[in-house]
């Protein structure tokens, strides 16, 4: 949502709207929504860092074929996606420890009704 908001005030000026939508929706107030936007831009900017390892990494990997041709995953990969799951772990303790329990309560609440929708749900769910 952060890099769509920024993306939008580059181009007509219109971040501070999707901006607005999000902290409504959460029932976030500016100061919050700054707080979990900091906490993410930092987050986007690690993400972004281990993304260009990985690049390197299978570039090097492409360069090296083995006689069949074929490219086993690096082991480094897996190094790199256990990083980021630590990253997002981190992500979520530093929201919780800035913002107050009811936030994190509506922000969990969104992100579980995300998880349960049609199209982003992984496993049909159930009526309650």
């Amino acid at each position: 949502m952060s890099r769509k908001a920024d993306a939008l005030d580059q181009t007509n000026g219109t971040g501070a709207f999707l901006r607005r939508a999000f902290s409504s929706t959460l029932g976030l107030s500016d100061s919050d929504v700054a707080s979990v936007m900091a906490v993410v831009k930092d987050l986007d900017a690690q993400f972004a860092a281990l993304d260009k390892q990985a690049a390197k990494i299978i570039a090097d990997a492409k360069s090296h074929p083995t006689a069949e041709g074929l490219i086993p995953p690096p082991p480094e990969l897996k190094t790199l996606q256990q990083q980021k799951v630590a990253l997002m772990r981190s992500l979520r303790a530093t929201i919780i420890q800035r913002l107050n329990p009811a936030i994190v309560a509506a922000i969990d609440a969104h992100l579980h009704r995300l998880s349960n929708h049609p199209t982003t749900a992984t496993e049909p769910t159930q009526a309650q």
